[in-house]
């Protein structure tokens, strides 16, 4: 067991391949995140998900879903058909997704 490696862009191709977690943000067009209004609180990091990969470089799934890519990861595809059918892009304007593996 190697440990905690730290956070990597998602565009990064990693040298690593075992278990990884990863997690989505939303992020202004300078990277700095987006606070979100949640039940109790605000979430100051803008975090939209968390999840975990047995093989962390398979996370270019997720990327293919970003990009509408068929047969993809599931959670990317969501996050595509709520990029792509919503008003979410009028709403946070000049925002993108920090997804950090």
């Amino acid at each position: 067991m190697v440990g905690w490696l730290g956070w990597n862009d998602i565009e990064e191709n990693l040298d690593f391949e075992d278990w990884g977690v990863y997690r989505v943000g939303l992020v202004n067009s300078k990277g700095f995140p987006i606070r979100i209004p949640r039940f109790l609180d605000i979430d100051k990091d803008g975090i939209l998900q968390i999840s975990r990969s047995i093989n962390i470089k398979e996370i270019k799934f997720f990327r293919g879903a970003l990009e509408g890519k068929q047969y993809s990861h599931p959670e990317g595809q969501r996050l595509y058909l709520v990029l792509k059918y919503t008003n979410f892009g009028d709403i946070y304007r000049g925002i993108g997704c920090n997804i950090l593996s």
